[in-house]
């Protein structure tokens, strides 16, 4: 089980993803931590831009549709 997990839910923000996702390593670094994206059926290139990403800790949940923000947090920290 990780000691820190960063839960990001997003939605069509391909401009913004990977800089965000780029911002974390420093704070979730080894196996240790982990960050959980929840993609929430983004119609932008955002998933695409995540899924080129190359982070051991990250993982991408794509929802097939927009479950909106709460219920997207949840299911984050579910995971």
């Amino acid at each position: 089980m990780p000691e820190i997990s960063v839960i990001i839910v997003t939605y069509n923000n391909e401009d913004e993803i990977e800089s965000c996702v780029g911002s974390i390593p420093e704070f979730v670094n080894g196996s240790e931590n982990e960050l959980v994206i929840i993609d929430n059926n983004s119609q932008d290139k955002t998933y695409e831009i995540l899924k080129a990403l190359r982070f051991p800790y990250l993982k991408i949940i794509k929802n097939e549709s927009n479950l909106g923000y709460t219920k997207a947090v949840n299911q984050g920290i579910r995971y």
